[in-house]
């Protein structure tokens, strides 16, 4: 990102779109509800005390590391592009957000 971009203020969540806009093999979008499903899962109390740095890297990290796995199996998808950190986030939002309709 330029140096422009660098000397303003914007919230983390505009930094993470940016970041993911440029790279979204390595970089997701930040969402503070993915977050607290993140936090639940790997048992981190008080998520709401962590700085936004590490906000953001905690559900960085937990969203590639689910792509890297999904990545394992691309061959099944091998018609389509693969950005790690994309569907990682992709499919943990999918998983948390919707409610399962048993028929």
């Amino acid at each position: 990102m330029s140096n422009l971009l660098m000397d303003k203020k914007f919230s983390p969540s505009t930094y993470a779109y940016l970041l993911a806009a440029q790279n979204c093999d390595s970089f997701s979008i930040y969402r503070d509800n993915l977050l607290k499903e993140v936090a639940e899962l790997c048992q981190i109390n008080k998520p709401g005390s962590l700085s936004q740095g590490e906000k953001y890297q905690i559900l960085n990290e937990s969203v590639t590391y689910l792509g890297e796995l999904m990545k394992a199996d691309k061959n099944e998808y091998s018609d389509l592009d693969w950005y790690t950190a994309l569907n990682g986030q992709d499919f943990l939002y999918v998983t948390t957000q919707y409610v399962r309709v048993d028929k």
